[in-house]
C-alpha cells in the first residue's frame, strides 16, 4: 500500500484497466492503447509520490520532534520558574467553582459550569511539557462535573476515572446531573461506581437527579472513619409522584454536612446528621419537614425556603411552641396561602437577626407577623417584606414591635388586594413623631437625659414604595434635628423612595411644592442618601428644575438602580 497523505490521510493505488482488448485484427483499439499510455504516466507519478511521501514523513517526525526543544527554548514561565511555582499559577488561571450555597434552582448555571470545569484541559493542549505539569497538579482536578444524560458516556468512562486519579487524595466537589427514562445503563453504573469508591474524599455533593439514580449512591461501604463532607446539594428532577423515591443513604457512614440545600426531596429520605447542619436551603418544601428540621438542627442559624405546601403527612405538626435559639436569617418566599401563619404561629426564634418574606401575603398576615416578633423578642435588624403586608395600620403594628430594626425594605410587585389603608401618611408621620424631652427637676445635679424616639429608633436604612398618594410635605420632619436637642436625631442615612406604578392612574405625584424641594435638597447635601423616584424618574430633581433650585447631580447618583 502506498504512504497515505500526511494531510489527510488518503491513499492512492496503483491504477490498472487489465488486459487490452484484441477486437481489431487482435490489435487492440486506440482508446486502450492511449488508456494504457497513462496508466503508466500515473503509476510513474504514483511511485515517485510515494517516495516522496515517504521523505516527507521523515522530515514531520523531525519536526514534531523538535517543537518540544523550540517550546522549551522560548517558554519564558518554564525557562524562569520552578516547577511548583509553575503548578501554583496553573491553580490560580483556571476559574473557582462555586459549589457551596450555589444559586437557585435548576440547571441554569451548569453549562458555565462545565466551561470553567474544561478550562483545565486546556493547560494541557498548550505542549507537552504543560500538560505533564497539569496533569500532575491534583488541585486543578477536584472539580467533577458528570452528565448521566450525556449520550456518548461510555466513551466517558476511561476519561472520568483518569480526571479521578489525576486529583490525588484531596478533597473532591462532585455535581452529578440528568434524569433517568429507564433503568440505569451499564455506563451510567459504572460512572457513579467510580464517584462512590471516593466517598471518603466528597467535600461538596451536588446531584440534581432522578430518583431512581439517586438510591445507587450508597458511597464506599468500605469507608471507615468520619466522612468531610460540608455541602450537599439534593434536587429531584423527575415526576414530582416519585418525590418519594428519591433517597440519599450512604451504607457505612452517616455524613454530617453543615450546608444543605434540598429541592423536592422529602426530609425523611436524607439521612445525615441534622445536628451538624448551620446553613439550609430547600424549594417545594413541606411544613412538617420544616418542622422537623428546626427540631433536629439544633446549631440552624441560616434557613431559606421557597414554594412552602401545607405539611406532607410523613410527620405531626408540633402542639406546642418550637423554640429555635440559634437561627439568625430566615427566609420565606412563596408560600402557600395558610401557611405562614401555621409556621410563625408555632415557632420562637428570640435570635432572629434578619427576616426576608416574600409573597407571604394572606388575611391578617400583619397580625401573625406582629405576634410573631412579640412572642421572639428578637434583635431583628434587618426586615424585608415584598408582597407582604399592604395595609399601612398592619405595617406599623408589625413595626412597632422592632425597635431594634436598622434596616427596612418594603416593596410590592403585585396588584393591591381591594380593601385596606394603602396611603403612607401614618407611616411617614410616625417616623416624623418628635420625642418630648424627659421631665426633670431643674434644681436637681442629675445630668438631663436626651429625648428618646419610641418608634423605629435605630432606623438607618429605608427603601420604601408607598401604594397610595400622600403629600410631600411628610417627608422633610423626617430627617430634622429635635427640637429639644441640637444633636440628637433620627439616625436615618439612606432613605430610597421607589414607586413602580404603584399608584393608580389618577393617583400619579404631583411635582414637590417649593418649600418641600427646598427641605429636601439640602437633606440630600447634607450627606444623606436620598432617592425619590418615580416610574424611574428622580422626582426630587424634576421638583427642582421646575422650581429653578440648584441640583447637584453627582450627588443624587442617578445612574443607581433599585
Amino acid at each position: 500500500m502506498a504512504p497515505g497523505c500526511i494531510f489527510c490521510g488518503e491513499h492512492l493505488e496503483p491504477v490498472s484497466l487489465g488486459r487490452l482488448c484484441t477486437s481489431t485484427q487482435g490489435i487492440p483499439c486506440s482508446a486502450c492503447v492511449e488508456v494504457r499510455d497513462l496508466e503508466s504516466q500515473v503509476n510513474d507519478k504514483l511511485r515517485q509520490a510515494s517516495k516522496v511521501m515517504q521523505e516527507l514523513n521523515v522530515l514531520f517526525r523531525d519536526y514534531k520532534g523538535l517543537l518540544p526543544g523550540i517550546n522549551r527554548a522560548h517558554d519564558p514561565i518554564f525557562q524562569r520558574l520552578p516547577p511548583e511555582i509553575i503548578s501554583y499559577i496553573f491553580q490560580y488561571a483556571v476559574p473557582d467553582i462555586p459549589f457551596d450555597r450555589s444559586g437557585a434552582m435548576g440547571l441554569n448555571d451548569t453549562e458555565t459550569i462545565f466551561q470553567e470545569v474544561a478550562a483545565r484541559l486546556v493547560l494541557g493542549w498548550v505542549c507537552k511539557q504543560w500538560r505533564q505539569l497539569a496533569w500532575s497538579t491534583p488541585q486543578l482536578w477536584t472539580y467533577i462535573l458528570v452528565n448521566l444524560e450525556a449520550r456518548d458516556l461510555k466513551q466517558h468512562v476511561g476519561f472520568f476515572r483518569d480526571w479521578l486519579s489525576r486529583s490525588g487524595n484531596l478533597p473532591l466537589s462532585i455535581r452529578v446531573y440528568g434524569k433517568a427514562y429507564s433503568d440505569p445503563t451499564p455506563e451510567v453504573c459504572d460512572i457513579i461506581g467510580l464517584i462512590n469508591k471516593e466517598s471518603s474524599r466528597w467535600k461538596m455533593l451536588d446531584l440534581r437527579i432522578s430518583a431512581v439514580f439517586s438510591t445507587r449512591f450508597v458511597g464506599d461501604t468500605q469507608c471507615v472513619g468520619r466522612p468531610i463532607l460540608g455541602s450537599l446539594r439534593l434536587e429531584h428532577h423527575d415526576d414530582p409522584e416519585t418525590a418519594h423515591n428519591f433517597q440519599f443513604n450512604l451504607m457505612s457512614t452517616r455524613p454530617a454536612p453543615s450546608n444543605v440545600f434540598m429541592m423536592d426531596v422529602p426530609y425523611k429520605s436524607v439521612h445525615i446528621q441534622w445536628d451538624n447542619v448551620t446553613y439550609f436551603e430547600a424549594e417545594e418544601v413541606y411544613l412538617d419537614d420544616v418542622f422537623q428540621l428546626l427540631q433536629n438542627a439544633p446549631g440552624l442559624q441560616d434557613l431559606k425556603l421557597e414554594c412552602i405546601s401545607e405539611d406532607r403527612g410523613d410527620f405531626p405538626l408540633p402542639d406546642s411552641i418550637v423554640v429555635h435559639r440559634q437561627l439568625r436569617d430566615l427566609t420565606l418566599r412563596w408560600p402557600f396561602h395558610g401557611v405562614l401563619h401555621d409556621f410563625l404561629s408555632h415557632i420562637n426564634l428570640p435570635s432572629l437577626n434578619r427576616l426576608y418574606l416574600r409573597h407571604g401575603y394572606e388575611d391578617h398576615a400583619g397580625e401573625t407577623i406582629a405576634s410573631f416578633l412579640k412572642r421572639s423578642s428578637c434583635p431583628l435588624e434587618i426586615l424585608i417584606l415584598t408582597d407582604t403586608i399592604y395595609d399601612t395600620d398592619e405595617l406599623v403594628s408589625v413595626l412597632s414591635e422592632v425597635p431594634s430594626l436598622v434596616s427596612l425594605d418594603f416593596f410590592v410587585e403585585e396588584e393591591l388586594p381591594d380593601t385596606g389603608n394603602f396611603s403612607p401618611e401614618a407611616f411617614f408621620t410616625l417616623l416624623a413623631q418628635v420625642p418630648l424631652p424627659p421631665t426633670s427637676d431643674t434644681s436637681s445635679s442629675e445630668e438631663i437625659e436626651e429625648p428618646q424616639v419610641s418608634f423605629l429608633p435605630n432606623l438607618r436604612y429605608l427603601s420604601f414604595e408607598p401604594l397610595d398618594r400622600f403629600s410631600w410635605d411628610l417627608l422633610p420632619p423626617i430627617f430634622d434635628p429635635f427640637p429639644q436637642s441640637s444633636t440628637l436625631r433620627r439616625p436615618l442615612e439612606s432613605f430610597h423612595f421607589y414607586d413602580h406604578g404603584t399608584f393608580p392612574s389618577d393617583s400619579s405625584p404631583s411635582l414637590m411644592d417649593r418649600r418641600t424641594t427646598l427641605a429636601l435638597v439640602a437633606v440630600k447635601e447634607a450627606g444623606l442618601d436620598l432617592k425619590i423616584r418615580y416610574n424611574g424618574s428622580d422626582w426630587l430633581q424634576l421638583s427642582a428644575e421646575h422650581h429653578g433650585i440648584p441640583f447637584d447631580d453627582h450627588v443624587s447618583n442617578d445612574s443607581d438602580s433599585e
